[in-house]
């Protein structure tokens, strides 16, 4: 009985020291303002089309309504023909682009 009385105590005080700081740093939260909504636009809400690959997408159905596939695009692709073509064309881009691409602002500024 003691401890829930307490715990409350303690959750009333936090919450007092929360509303406390905040009306002391209330600048400083709005500056955050920006920077969440900024990440929540452009890191957070292209996620919800990330769920296209587990499903059998079709235009007309839209997202939600395509039926679920689970893993077998996946499987599909890692068993296609092309997979190591394109698995060696991506890593032969990539290393190309640190090659030639990384060095060559060092070199032209140096």
């Amino acid at each position: 009985m003691q401890t829930d009385i307490s715990q409350k105590l303690q959750k009333r005080s936090f919450l007092k020291e929360v509303k406390k700081d905040f009306k002391l740093n209330k600048g400083l939260y709005l500056l955050i303002v920006p920077v969440v909504i900024f990440y929540l636009v452009f890191h957070y809400k292209p996620m919800y089309g990330a769920i296209i690959v587990f499903k059998d997408f079709q235009p007309a159905n839209g997202i939600w309504g395509s039926d679920w596939v689970g893993l077998q695009n996946f499987k599909d692709f890692f068993q296609s023909y092309y997979f190591w073509r394109v698995l060696k064309n991506t890593i032969v881009i990539s290393l190309s682009t640190l090659v030639f691409g990384f060095p060559a602002p060092i070199i032209i500024l140096a």
